[in-house]
């Protein structure tokens, strides 16, 4: 639904100078199975009956072992894998409409999850590695040349680097 409306958001602005925010919660608990990008039909545990609710995991997260922390670490990555295919239909409709060359896209990823690595799933509570290094990925073809910059960012950063883009003070 998030993809379609936005989708139908773009078409709508495709002679405007436009900003389109596009927020996607799926790679969140309660995580979803998503057969087209299956990684977990191997696992025949327990876990799959379970309450699926993350406090509820927490609550239980000491009654699993490897098997089945692997089995919601893939859930997980289907969850991933589905939103990638949808930002990815994003992606060629701005290629469809000739706007890819002229828009600044910016994806980016709140928190990381946990599985177990500090004896907690989900994430909240910790500011490990595996909660605060996440994805932000800057591209406007063209202009910005592909790298990997290694000195830390934040979200922070987000919205006065598109400002400036724009050309646009910040508030």
């Amino acid at each position: 639904k998030v993809t379609e409306r936005a989708l139908n958001e773009l078409r709508r602005m495709r002679d405007d100078d436009f900003f389109l925010f596009v927020h996607y919660f799926d790679p969140h608990n309660v995580y979803v199975h998503h057969e087209e990008f299956s990684r977990t039909d191997a696992y025949d545990g327990p876990v799959r009956d379970w309450d699926p609710r993350i406090n509820e995991l927490r609550r239980r997260r000491f009654d699993m072992n490897s098997d089945d922390i692997a089995y919601l670490r893939d859930l997980y990555r289907e969850e991933v894998a589905y939103t990638d295919f949808h930002v990815g239909r994003l992606l060629a409709e701005l290629d469809e409409l000739g706007l890819r060359e002229n828009t600044l896209v910016v994806l980016v990823a709140d928190h990381g999850e946990s599985f177990m690595e500090q004896g907690w799933i989900g994430h909240t509570r910790y500011l490990y590695d595996t909660f605060t290094h996440v994805p932000m990925i800057w591209s406007l073809p063209g202009t910005l040349a592909p790298a990997v910059i290694d000195a830390p960012v934040s979200l922070v950063d987000v919205m006065p680097s598109i400002l400036a883009w724009a050309g646009a003070e910040p508030a």
